[in-house]
């Protein structure tokens, strides 16, 4: 593409400087554009482009660019001489029509970089760069929105595109060889089976492309709009949109792509210089930091469900859950060798069972007034309102029912310090409201003084997953029925190293 006076100046002109359009501009730094520099051992290129303007009809033109090492002034004076040279007409600016040497005029629209004193450093550096182009654009060589030639003075050139990317993926060796996974896995999965997330505030939807196949790299790669490759790394800290592999998922690739350029432009703010990493730590505020870590671990969990649900780890019933257990169980992604498994003690009323109760509202039976303790003669066991005596008034006292909904195989799995995950069977009949809330527990706790860590958002996880209702810490909801539930708790305390009961 011919460039305007704008983005001429900002690519040859100007440090540090973009000067894109398009919905999803590539870069963010406007220091890519050096890189050729790299390969120059005269850190000299020429510039030429062509192009149709409006009333100006066709523009060609044409300038140099050194970058040398600054010095100081040889008159003597203590100013720096600044390092940049250019090649202009006399008087500054480009080059223009036909002064332009026949040897630098281009022949069609576009814009063409002539390197001076080229060095590529290798024998072999066509293969080097085909190789560098088919593991970074991929996608957007497989989707025919790139195409590369790489010419050669001598040899034969190789032309890369959505035909001959299989034969260079086969021929040459890429440094990155999980590149080959990706690519094959959005060439044959089917579009119907291309996983579409909800939308995100800010981030929008995420395109997924999961595939399970053996001897996959059990990686997730993170592509922008622009069809390059930005990270598949497993630390968070520099892929923060990949959720961590379970332990029991099969082998898998995934690969995921912003649906829409607000979402790609919103993700580009936390790119790195050399566009190989995702971090909140390159925003500005402490605010958008905090709101960018949110929105990213909501969209990693949405993505782990997704897979889980793929993988078909979420079979309930009598038997143990999976997704259950691999809570507890090392990732195979740790690096960490040595890592403990933790458990987790469950306080619970009715231990000889496996049971928790949990208190519900009291429903009165019969007419009358009292309360828990009841005033009766008769024979209540503790001078509880199960006595048949009357009343301090005369009246019949109150029978209540037993309104505590039980809970049976009561199972409490950290994930992280914030968050866990609560498995349980309600079995009473008919379901009755439950309320759930963290109360931490254990022998050396004085539970006098201990308070509930308040669970600030809870989902059901299964075949139908659904937000649960959160109410002063508390999770309230009335089951549709007994069968086994399955619930992801996040909370504003520490979770971790911890023994809780249910209350």
């Amino acid at each position: 593409m011919g460039l305007n006076d704008a983005r001429w100046k900002a690519l040859v002109m100007q440090e540090g400087a973009v000067s894109k359009g398009g919905g999803a501009p590539g870069g963010s730094y406007g220091i890519g554009k050096n890189a050729i520099l790299n390969v120059s051992d005269l850190q000299t290129v020429f510039y030429s482009t062509r192009l149709v303007e409006g009333r100006r009809g066709l523009v060609t033109k044409f300038q140099g660019k050194a970058t040398l090492t600054g010095h100081s002034d040889p008159n003597g004076s203590d100013d720096d001489l600044q390092h940049i040279g250019f090649y202009n007409r006399q008087g500054a600016g480009p080059i223009m029509g036909k002064d332009i040497p026949e040897f630098f005029q281009l022949v069609a629209t576009g814009t063409g970089v002539f390197i001076m004193g080229f060095n590529p450093h290798s024998s072999d550096w066509v293969a080097q760069v085909a190789t560098a182009v088919i593991e970074n654009f991929f996608y957007a060589i497989h989707r025919q929105t790139l195409i590369v030639r790489v010419v050669p003075d001598e040899g034969r050139p190789v032309k890369i595109d959505h035909q001959t990317i299989d034969y260079l993926f086969s021929r040459l060796k890429p440094i990155n060889r999980n590149a080959v996974h990706y690519y094959r896995a959005i060439r044959d999965l089917p579009e119907e089976d291309v996983e579409v997330t909800r939308r995100f505030r800010k981030l929008g939807s995420l395109r997924a492309y999961i595939v399970f196949a053996e001897g996959s790299p059990r990686r997730i790669a993170h592509i922008n709009r622009n069809g390059m490759l930005i990270t598949d790394s497993r630390e968070q800290k520099v892929n923060p949109l990949a959720p961590r592999g379970r332990s029991l998922w099969p082998d898998y690739v995934g690969v995921i792509v912003p649906d829409s350029d607000a979402g790609d432009l919103w993700l580009r703010r936390m790119e790195n210089p050399s566009h190989d990493s995702l971090s909140s730590g390159q925003l500005r505020s402490e605010e958008d930091r905090r709101e960018a870590d949110r929105r990213m671990k909501t969209a990693r969990r949405v993505l782990r469900d997704i897979i889980d649900h793929k993988a078909e780890i979420g079979s309930y019933g009598e038997a143990s859950n999976i997704d259950e257990l691999a809570g507890i169980l090392p990732d195979q992604d740790d690096t960490d060798g040595d890592r403990v498994l933790k458990t987790q003690v469950i306080e619970t009323r009715i231990t000889s069972s496996n049971v928790v109760e949990v208190a519900g509202d009291a429903n009165d039976e019969g007419g009358g007034e009292g309360d828990d303790r009841g005033a009766g003669s008769g024979g209540g066991r503790n001078g509880t309102a199960e006595g048949r005596g009357a009343g301090a008034d005369g009246s019949r006292p109150v029978r209540r029912r037993d309104t505590r909904v039980l809970l049976r195989r009561v199972r409490y799995i950290p994930l992280s310090s914030r968050e866990a995950i609560v498995a349980f069977n309600p079995i009473s009949d008919p379901p009755r409201e439950v309320r759930l809330s963290l109360m931490p527990a254990g022998t050396d706790l004085d539970l006098r003084r201990a308070r509930p860590v308040a669970i600030t958002e809870a989902a059901t996880i299964g075949e139908h997953e659904e937000p649960l209702p959160v109410s002063g810490g508390t999770i309230v909801f009335t089951p549709d029925s007994d069968d086994r539930m399955t619930v992801r708790v996040t909370a504003d305390g520490n979770l971790d190293r911890q023994a809780f009961r249910l209350r």
